[in-house]
């Protein structure tokens, strides 16, 4: 962009190219891409935008963590688990370095959006605003749809009065609205072109796992296994490999046994 001013702004990679603040698969407005490119160039720039991502659902696992009362040690443990899980590093094995940034993004998000429900004042709705802003500008596309699915779990998470639910309701939309204004760059003009988007469609869900085989994903850590379609899958590592260990997953099914109800 230092060179080339206003063509940066277009995108020519195919078929006349199209504009960029409209693309909603790439992470061309996403602070950690635009401060790193600029700072750093576009190599050693994705090479601190992977690492900043690491560190982002790093410390977003250990936010969500801290809301939740979760003793300081496990805390830190969960933390670690998330930088090193493959749902992040899996996901860089084609290069789609947006599915990376955007599900960190998400990781920080939702411990952001937590505390506007569960707290009072203004600082929470602001950081929460900027957090969606980093999910929004994220790209990738469908990890945005399903972060949008997540919102109305926030209200459940305000105490079952009405008036906290009120108050839940207007909070979470006065977040929501800020963050749209932030990210007003790329609405308009993505509301703009819509009309010519156009995208292909799998009726039939053929790249989606059985539910039931996809949990042996967090336990399998052969890279072969992800590169041939058995247990329903295609042979692309990067769409299921979500390994994180044994011992997260013994962890997570144990709690179902020593939480308490109520």
């Amino acid at each position: 962009a230092a060179t080339c001013g206003l063509c940066a702004l277009w995108n020519g990679t195919s078929q006349g190219g199209a504009p960029m603040l409209v693309d909603v698969h790439g992470s061309m407005l996403h602070p950690y891409v635009v401060i790193s490119t600029v700072l750093f160039g576009v190599i050693n720039g994705t090479k601190i935008t992977v690492i900043a991502s690491l560190m982002t659902a790093g410390f977003g696992q250990w936010w969500l963590a801290n809301q939740l009362h979760i003793g300081r040690i496990a805390r830190v443990w969960t933390s670690l688990a998330a930088i090193a899980g493959g749902h992040l590093a899996g996901r860089m094995e084609n290069g789609v370095l947006g599915v990376v940034i955007a599900t960190a993004s998400c990781a920080i998000a939702l411990p952001a959006l937590f505390a506007v429900v569960q707290q009072r004042g203004n600082r929470p709705i602001v950081l929460a605003a900027v957090a969606i802003y980093f999910v929004a500008s994220a790209g990738q596309g469908y990890i945005q749809i399903g972060f949008t699915l997540l919102l109305p779990l926030f209200f459940i998470l305000a105490e079952k009065t009405f008036d906290d639910l009120r108050v839940a309701i207007i909070r979470v939309s006065t977040t929501v609205l800020i963050s749209l204004l932030l990210f007003g760059i790329f609405l308009v003009p993505f509301l703009h072109f819509y009309p010519q988007f156009y995208k292909d469609v799998d009726p039939t869900i053929k790249s989606g796992q059985r539910y039931l085989f996809s949990f042996l994903n967090f336990v399998i850590d052969d890279p072969q296994f992800f590169r041939v379609d058995a247990l329903g899958k295609l042979p692309f590592p990067n769409l299921y490999t979500t390994f994180i260990g044994i011992v997260p997953v013994a962890f997570a099914l144990s709690t179902l046994y020593i939480v308490p109800e109520g």
